[in-house]
């Protein structure tokens, strides 16, 4: 528990080391120490360390080994920034080096095109003639407003006003050919499209597409007679000739797909992946199979059913089934979300970074430096070694059964056969917790631990682009570097309201009471420690909690509640 006094250890290039117990005291302590606005001079960096504890390393802010892809994706990915919030933040940060300026932009397909003026430091106005020079750079000669062009030469240019639409081409009219609309992507998948400036994570560029009974697949559109278009910039639309098609010839499997009684549209007769075989037939998948390894030809998975995948999940890679999931290699520092069960026939191992979440029981050959919540039973069938284990049900180990390190917390029983280790590896057993408030509190700790981590990363930048703007000579340069400070300035702001939301959303637990004796005969949350437990093992049932001071032999625990204590049985040379 934080005494409200700061005890931290310094250490080279003036990094600091403390230790905390939860990410509110981790706050505090920085408060104190740095004041409100700590983010603005230093960056933490938070891991979980071996008994539940955090472990804090905080650094004042350098500009060096700034990794710029990654701060544009923290940007421009995981934030909602509006452009008028950038400009706000911008004129905050610099008022200076406005001039007037022209934008002409045209839309995807060429049809519209807008004008955009933007006024400098003194009022000026706008002659016919610049305007046209703009709009012929920019390849706009078909469908321009001369009205507008003439009203915007008679004013001063004062505030500025964007996307004007200033041209307009003229659409052909429907082809006289009968043609169809694949209504899902053909392969499956849905193409993540990024601009040219952002960031490509190539591990999200892809994701399942999915469909629900009765949904539109393919669409037939009836042809009809039609006349050439053009666009704004003068190229030519032709119509298209008339054919007929025929929808049934695409149907794969006529229990999945069938035709729309006007006869317009292949409907999905169930949910699941709708995909084009080879011989361009439309087929629908309820489970998806992946008969290799994670890569970035497969991508993150998102699937509302059942997950199969015959190779190994490894880091960046995500897998997230609403049904159940079997891996049948590993899992490496990387999270894993099934909405049934999970079965990692490998093993699930990492470095403290990988997050498996169960809405049933959870079975593994081993787990390793990982978090796991099990909303019923978590079974490793060899060993649990320095993780954290949440369980609604029971944490049962077979095989070896050993646990060394972290902490194991159930709701019902514990059972392993050795507990600890002779060097006196800090574990802890519970049973008898109230795992959805644990859950909640440890994924909100994973949350504001990721956040925090993330803010040091764009404060980092931060520096950089002040040390930049320092030794910046050119005007253009300065707009720009400014440019991007504002949005990172904006998007720290962001972060740390963010993590100031998660802080206050925290449920406060209702003051503490004994646990009433169970009188319905269900039976009372024990751990079992079949063969050795060794000193450094913790022992905890409901609040009540044991070290042991030697090793042990078999033993089982459990809660007396008429003597509000914790009861092993058999003894042995071991008291409580």
């Amino acid at each position: 528990m934080y005494n409200g006094k700061y005890n931290g250890t310094e250490k080279g290039e003036n990094m600091v080391e403390f230790s905390a117990d939860s990410m509110e005291e981790v706050m505090e302590r920085m408060e104190e120490k740095y004041g409100d606005d700590w983010y603005d001079k230093y960056s933490i960096d938070t891991n979980a360390v071996s008994g539940g504890a955090i472990s804090v390393k905080v650094l004042p802010l350098k500009s060096a080994h700034v990794n710029w892809d990654e701060v544009d994706e923290l940007v421009e990915k995981e934030l909602i920034i509006e452009d008028t919030e950038i400009e706000e933040t911008y004129e905050e940060l610099m008022s200076q080096f406005s001039e007037l300026k022209i934008v002409v932009s045209v839309d995807s397909d060429e049809m519209k095109g807008f004008l955009s003026i933007y006024p400098g430091s003194l009022k000026e106005q706008i002659t016919y003639s610049v305007l046209k020079e703009e709009l012929e750079k920019a390849g706009v000669v078909y469908g321009i407003d001369e009205d507008i062009l003439k009203k915007l030469t008679d004013i001063d240019i004062e505030e500025s006003m964007e996307n004007i639409l200033i041209a307009q081409g003229k659409s052909p009219t429907p082809s006289s050919d009968t043609t169809i609309k694949f209504l899902f992507p053909k392969d499956g998948y849905i193409k993540i499209k990024k601009s040219a400036k952002e960031t490509i994570n190539y591990s999200k560029t892809r994701e399942i597409f999915q469909c629900q009974k009765d949904d539109k697949l393919v669409e037939r559109i009836p042809g009809t007679q039609g006349e050439d278009g053009i666009t704004v910039t003068g190229k030519p639309l032709p119509a298209q000739p008339s054919k007929d098609i025929n929808l049934k010839q695409l149907i794969g499997n006529e229990r999945a797909v069938e035709l729309s009684t006007d006869q317009k549209f292949l409907l999905a007769r169930k949910k699941g992946q709708p995909y084009l075989s080879d011989l361009g037939k439309i087929h629908i998948r309820e489970v998806f199979i992946v008969n290799k390894s994670i890569d970035y030809s497969v991508g993150d998975i998102v699937f509302d059913g059942t997950v199969i995948i015959h190779g190994d999940v490894d880091t960046p890679f995500e897998v997230h089934a609403k049904g159940d999931i079997l891996i049948e290699g590993l899992v490496r520092d990387t999270r894993v979300f099934g909405g049934g069960f999970i079965n990692i026939m490998g093993g699930a191992s990492g470095r403290g970074n990988g997050v498996i979440e169960c809405k049933k029981s959870l079975t593994a050959k081993y787990l390793n430096n990982i978090t796991i919540f099990a909303d019923e039973d978590c079974i490793s069938n060899d060993y649990i070694l320095n993780s954290k284990v949440y369980s609604g049900g029971n944490i049962i180990i077979h095989g070896r059964s050993i646990v060394t390190g972290g902490v194991l917390m159930a709701e019902q029983n514990i059972s392993v056969k050795v507990a600890g280790n002779i060097a006196g590896a800090k574990t802890v057993l519970g049973c008898g917790i109230k795992y959805n408030r644990i859950k909640e509190e440890q994924k909100r700790n994973l949350k504001v631990g990721e956040l925090l981590r993330k803010l040091g990363k764009i404060s980092s930048a931060m520096e950089e682009l002040r040390l930049r703007l320092k030794r910046c000579t050119e005007k253009e340069e300065q707009i720009s570097i400014t440019k991007k400070m504002a949005k990172l300035k904006l998007a720290k702001k962001k972060y740390f309201t963010t993590i100031k939301n998660i802080q206050s959303s925290r449920i406060q637990p209702p003051p503490s009471q004994e646990k009433k004796k169970d009188k319905s005969g269900k039976k009372k949350p024990t751990i079992y420690i079949l063969e050795h437990g060794y000193p450094g093992t913790i022992i905890q049932i409901h609040a009540e909690k044991v070290k042991l001071p030697a090793e042990i032999g078999p033993t089982q625990f459990r809660y007396m509640f008429d003597k509000k204590k914790i009861a092993a049985k058999p003894y042995g040379q071991w008291k409580l």
